[in-house]
């Protein structure tokens, strides 16, 4: 299971020997990001309908489920506080189209169905884990987050999946292998806010060893894990208003930005593999970030999700 509890860790430490600095022989100078060289792999403008991912055809763009356990069932959508869904699984669409953008929904339910698996947050929640992975490049979204206390959305990476050591096979039609596991657990966060604070925005980076850097019957340790983290005050319209966020991975540092400036950088903490893309719209998190208990539904505004490889 993803585990997304974070310790955030100020822009002028240190953690696990990784000094937070400008990477040696950088070619990216600080300041205001420079597209010129970006050849775009990636574009989705919310401007027509969603095509979503269906495990029976294994077609479609958006994923609705997590990457672990039953996509047919509450096991691979329940992360955390909240259960993904959308109107194919159980009838309840966390998507609400409008011009130019998509809203994902985070709601509260009195719903007994099974199928939500006994929880009472409903959410919305898109990756493209069957349909695009890349490694490094500059990966963007433009978001606008809820004034409601206690929401978490976010904009991510992970790993992308591989055959593990048991030769279980999951056929995702990709060419990336066929695989049921996550594989690797690494995660780039290009941003999480917790809306409790619509005035600070978060991005972190962590490398952990799994499935692929273990020998066959000696699993992983878990515990193994290389983090860099920093945390930005958001423009002054707030997180509120929409904002591109966006992360340059390279095989030497990320640098984060917020509508094209830079924000933070690192040196990269052993993040080499194909990643793929969560956009989603949870609740909780870290730092007292609760819902108040007559928290009714709250949305996640997503104007745009671009990729660009380096040309």
């Amino acid at each position: 299971m993803i585990s997304r509890c974070k310790v955030i860790i100020s822009t002028s430490l240190t953690f696990g020997g990784l000094g937070l600095r400008q990477a040696s022989g950088q070619t990216f100078t600080r300041g205001r990001l420079d597209r010129s060289k970006f050849v775009q792999t990636f574009a989705e403008e919310f401007d027509r309908p969603l095509s979503l991912w269906d495990p029976k055809t294994h077609r479609g763009r958006w994923k609705t489920t997590w990457s672990y356990a039953d996509p047919f069932g509450p096991s691979g959508r329940i992360s955390n506080n909240e259960i993904a869904v959308d109107s194919a699984y159980c009838g309840i669409n966390p998507f609400e189209r409008r011009a130019g953008a998509i809203n994902l929904r985070l709601a509260r339910t009195t719903s007994t169905d099974p199928r939500l698996g006994g929880k009472k947050l409903t959410a919305g929640l898109l990756t493209t884990e069957r349909s695009f992975i890349q490694t490094y490049g500059y990966f963007e979204c433009k978001l606008a987050t809820p004034n409601v206390p206690g929401c978490w959305p976010s904009f991510w990476l992970y790993s992308a999946p591989v055959p593990d050591l048991t030769g279980r096979q999951w056929d995702n039609g990709l060419g990336y292998g066929r695989e049921w596991t996550s594989g690797l657990m690494n995660e780039i966060d290009v941003v999480e806010i917790l809306t409790n604070n619509t005035r600070q925005t978060n991005h972190t980076a962590s490398a952990r060893a799994a499935w692929k850097d273990a020998k066959p019957g000696t699993g992983f340790d878990p515990t193994f894990k290389r983090v860099v983290a920093g945390t930005h005050v958001a423009p002054s319209t707030g997180t509120t208003s929409l904002h591109a966020y966006g992360v340059l991975w390279t095989k030497d540092e990320l640098i984060w930005y917020v509508d094209d400036r830079e924000v933070f950088r690192a040196l990269n903490p052993g993040i080499y593999d194909p990643m793929y893309m969560i956009v989603s719209m949870g609740a909780g998190g870290w730092n007292g970030n609760a819902l108040a208990p007559d928290f009714t539904s709250a949305v996640m505004t997503v104007e745009h999700v671009q990729v660009f490889r380096l040309g």
